[in-house]
């Protein structure tokens, strides 16, 4: 699973393409979406959910919800949080082996249990998921 700062660095190039008004929609899309791995790393060290995977930002259901949304509104700003969502979860893909974050709604008929998901960096402390 890519760091945050692997995921800052793929996403800088889209950002410095993009209108000045989009950046921060790209930024948050692209990189800070990883904020929901907080969550599940809390659950998962408290011992309530190792083996499930919560992480509801992620998620091919996720982005075409909020693409849709982005048409329905038709807000170019939700477009761009959807381009840095779709780089993101594709770098997300390239480097894992474990495809649970491929469907929200499937994690959730599933009760989120994940138990082969590999928690690599996870399993350190935040300050190194730099």
């Amino acid at each position: 699973m890519p760091y945050p700062t692997q995921h800052l660095a793929v996403t800088i190039p889209l950002i410095a393409a993009m209108p000045p008004r989009y950046r921060l929609p790209v930024f948050i899309g692209g990189v800070l979406i990883d904020v929901d791995h907080v969550l599940d790393v809390a659950l998962h060290k408290s011992g309530r959910a190792r083996t499930r995977t919560l992480i509801p930002f992620h998620g091919l259901d996720v982005i075409a919800a909020v693409a849709l949304i982005a048409l329905w509104r038709k807000s170019p700003t939700l477009g761009a949080v959807v381009l840095g969502m779709t780089l993101h979860h594709a770098m997300d893909y390239a480097s894992e082996r474990d495809w649970v974050k491929v469907s929200l709604l499937w994690r959730a008929k599933r009760r989120f249990y994940a138990p082969r998901v590999r928690r690599g960096w996870e399993k350190r402390s935040p300050l190194t998921w730099l």
